[in-house]
């Protein structure tokens, strides 16, 4: 049953119970319109409040609610909607494009997100978002999507459904490491997701103060992000990798993250690709990394199967400008 099926279930029991108050208040000479009307106040609450967060439930992957001076409003201002509108889809975005080169696939320039935007009740806006699957055409594109399999689609949704998940193992006292990596074995999809959420919570300054993910399979109780959250998310970052375990791997940088310090390289014997998160005062000028082949030294974090995923790099050496570095979308290198 969907969640609009939910909410028309609940509103059919309140119309009969309408009905049956009023006649029973005809019976006892009472007033009808004054005996039913608080049972019309919930049927108004039903519709105007939980049906259209019922409909965004069912046709979204993940619905993000905002609260705040700026969302508290009927009408909020647009720059309201505009910015949690474009930063939404830009995480979506860099969740694509980071499995995409974690997973050594050839993403497309638009993953093809699909937005669907709603404001409900005063005191918050909520926005829900759906992955359009290879080849669904949103209206009036002319081509299906280029470069996005089904493979990619798979997991990017996959990972956006965690990002609520994921808030659940957030606290005043700090993250659940331990029961991150039973919900997200992977360290690199891990730190994908995490950082994510660290851009979608509140920065204090846009007057959005709270910021809750959820998903139709788990709707209720959701945790809200907060400002505290994103300073405690900002320190968790900075060291992502506990273990000691030392190694080093070479391949072409991909994918640059300047604001969360990371960037993924390819290409990598053993591992195919790898997860990396650089100090800036080690990295200067990240953006003359990219397309380089280079060679990373630091602490590495594996997976279940113990497969170097995530590095905290110590040092690295550059082995071939981006001029020397061969295609690596070439026939036999894809």
């Amino acid at each position: 049953m969907s969640w609009v099926d939910n909410i028309e279930a609940k509103a059919r029991i309140l119309h009969d119970q309408i009905a049956g108050m009023r006649v029973l208040a005809a019976e006892h000479g009472l007033d009808p319109e004054e005996a039913s009307a608080p049972y019309y106040g919930l049927l108004r609450e039903l519709y105007e409040n939980d049906l259209p967060f019922a409909r965004v439930l069912d046709s979204s992957d993940l619905v993000l609610r905002a609260e705040g001076p700026a969302a508290d409003d009927e009408s909020p201002r647009l720059k309201v909607l505009t910015d949690l509108f474009s930063g939404l889809r830009d995480q979506v975005g860099h969740i694509s494009r980071a499995l995409a080169g974690l997973g050594d696939s050839i993403p497309g320039k638009d993953i093809g997100v699909e937005l669907g935007l709603t404001g409900l009740a005063r005191g918050s806006v909520v926005l829900g978002v759906r992955l359009r699957r290879p080849g669904e055409r949103a209206s009036g594109e002319q081509q299906a999507l280029p470069g996005y399999d089904e493979e990619l689609f798979i997991a990017t949704r996959s990972a956006v459904r965690q990002l609520a998940k994921v808030t659940r193992y957030l606290s005043d006292e700090g993250l659940d490491n331990d029961g991150l990596a039973q919900l997200v074995p992977d360290p690199a999809t891990r730190d994908v997701i995490l950082t994510a959420i660290h851009k979608l919570s509140p920065t204090g300054r846009k007057g959005v103060d709270k910021v809750t993910l959820t998903t139709s399979d788990d709707p209720a109780n959701p945790i809200a992000l907060t400002l505290k959250s994103r300073k405690m998310l900002a320190s968790s970052l900075a060291e992502p990798v506990r273990e000691e375990t030392h190694g080093s791997f070479t391949g072409v940088v991909r994918e640059i993250d300047l604001d969360a310090r990371r960037f993924e390289i390819r290409k990598v014997k053993g591992p195919g690709a790898l997860r990396v998160v650089y100090d800036p005062a080690t990295v200067p000028r990240p953006k003359e990394l990219l397309d380089v082949e280079v060679k990373v030294f630091g602490r590495i974090a594996k997976d279940a199967r113990g497969r170097p995923r995530l590095m905290m790099m110590e040092k690295h050496e550059v082995l071939a400008s981006s001029d020397d570095t061969p295609d690596l979308f070439e026939d036999g290198n894809a």
